[in-house]
């Protein structure tokens, strides 16, 4: 396991989470909660650590890890777009991809009102037409955005609480709170927008945030169901937040 750490980069925590969700080959057991790893951990761990600094989320990994294992060969960093060509979000093709990233990073760090979609199409290097092409409104923008920062803060938090049982309330508060402060702009601007701009929209907001709920009530101990249960941590979050912007 330390060599595993050294030379992946990946935490022990995390390591243990990726072998909870089924994502890791079976090691090797020698004795009573001592286990042995060979190369194909290795090769399997620096799949994952790239796939999630190409934004995937570990379900989008799990879909995809099968193909890309089956090609059985050992990691070659300089091959990986042309080995997982077609493979990575299918659902976008590259100029989406490129506006969505530029977009989630604009709205996260300036807010929906200061970001225009000719700052989202010179952030990603294209002309404001391709905006258009394949979003058809800064609104349509920005609610794809708030799905990606879904992914990324649901991917985190799993990330940050991995272990194989749940965590406390307080602990999952936490490490929300760590997970959710890069996209603290993006949340707030939903809540005042289905609120006050687009009503109509709450269907979507509801639907996006329902999803990082679920997911963060399975890891989360306390009363209710999984919804009941994510609703309250991320209750705590937004008050603390708010709390901080009041006290600075």
């Amino acid at each position: 396991m330390a060599d595993l750490v050294e030379r992946t980069g990946i935490p022990v925590a995390t390591i243990h989470h990726y072998r909870h969700l089924g994502l890791l080959p079976p090691a090797l057991e020698v004795a009573r909660n001592r286990f042995v790893y060979d190369e194909r951990h290795l090769y399997v761990l620096l799949v994952i650590r790239r796939l999630r600094e190409r934004r995937l989320s570990l379900d989008s990994i799990a879909d995809v890890l099968p193909d890309v294992l089956e090609r059985g060969r050992s990691f070659h960093p300089d091959q990986w777009d042309d080995d997982t060509r077609g493979l990575l979000l299918p659902p976008l093709d590259d100029v989406s991809t490129r506006l969505l990233a530029a977009a989630t990073d604009a709205f996260a760090h300036r807010g929906y009102d200061a970001v225009s979609l000719a700052d989202v199409s010179a952030a990603a290097g294209l002309s404001k037409s391709a905006v258009y092409r394949h979003f058809p409104s800064k609104e349509e923008l920005f609610l794809a955005a708030v799905s990606a920062a879904v992914a990324e803060v649901a991917a985190a938090f799993e990330e940050r609480t991995g272990c194989t049982g749940r965590v406390s309330p307080d602990r999952a508060a936490s490490e929300l709170g760590e997970a959710l402060e890069p996209y603290v702009p993006i949340f707030l601007d939903l809540f005042s927008g289905v609120m006050f701009r687009w009503p109509s929209r709450r269907d979507d907001a509801r639907q996006a945030l329902g999803s990082l709920t679920a997911r963060i009530g399975q890891r989360v101990t306390g009363r209710g169901d999984d919804i009941e249960r994510g609703a309250r941590v991320i209750g705590r979050v937004l008050q603390r937040v708010v709390a901080g912007a009041f006290a600075s």
